[in-house]
Formats: structure tokens, C-alpha cells, sequence
């Protein structure tokens, strides 16, 4: 079902570009160097996730996931018309990059 190897280069890049020289980890007050393993294993984590994660949005049906744009979209140009008092960049921030993951299943 999953390209396990795809899985796996994906975790290689995300240790070369992400981790690259970054070893230690603060966490309570207390800092510690990780070792190859720890960075490693953090790094495949987040690649099968990933990949979870864009197995669970292909499985929405096309019309679902165009209906959830359109109403994503229609949720940013209301923003637009809030008072100056709220901040709404983080509402669309989250929007956007919901519309980003559906359309990407898409094309």
C-alpha cells in the first residue's frame, strides 16, 4: 500500500535539511545531544505521517474535498470583514494551508 522506500528518502532528506547540525534538544531546563539513532528515528516519524496523512485526505471523495475548498475560501474572504481587534491571520494561515493539502491530493 505505502512506497516504502519513497518513505524512506523522505526521511534521509528531512535528517540532511532539517536536522543537519542540529544535535541537541532543551526540553524541562535540561539539555541533551541526541544521537544519530533519536534524529533518525524522529525524522522517519514524521515522513510516515506524512504519508498517513495524505493517504487519510486522498480517500475524501473529489466532490468532499472541492466542497471544502470552496467553503475554505469563502471562510478567508469573511476574515476580511472582521474588526481590526481580532486577529485573524492565524485562522487563515490554517486555511490556506488546509486548501494547499486538498488541492495537492487533486493535481
Amino acid at each position: 500500500m505505502f512506497n516504502r522506500r519513497n518513505i524512506m528518502f523522505r526521511a534521509w532528506e528531512l535528517r540532511n535539511t532539517v536536522h543537519n547540525g542540529r544535535r541537541w534538544l532543551y526540553c524541562n531546563g535540561v539539555s541533551r545531544e541526541l544521537t544519530n539513532g533519536e534524529i533518525f528515528s524522529t525524522c522517519l516519524r514524521q515522513a510516515w505521517a506524512e504519508v498517513r496523512r495524505a493517504a487519510q485526505i486522498a480517500s475524501i471523495p473529489a466532490a468532499d474535498r472541492q466542497a471544502e475548498i470552496v467553503s475554505l475560501k469563502n471562510e478567508i474572504a469573511a476574515l476580511s470583514l472582521k474588526s481590526f481587534r481580532y486577529d485573524i491571520g492565524q485562522t487563515e494561515r490554517a486555511c490556506r494551508a488546509r486548501i494547499a493539502e486538498l488541492e495537492a491530493v487533486a493535481a
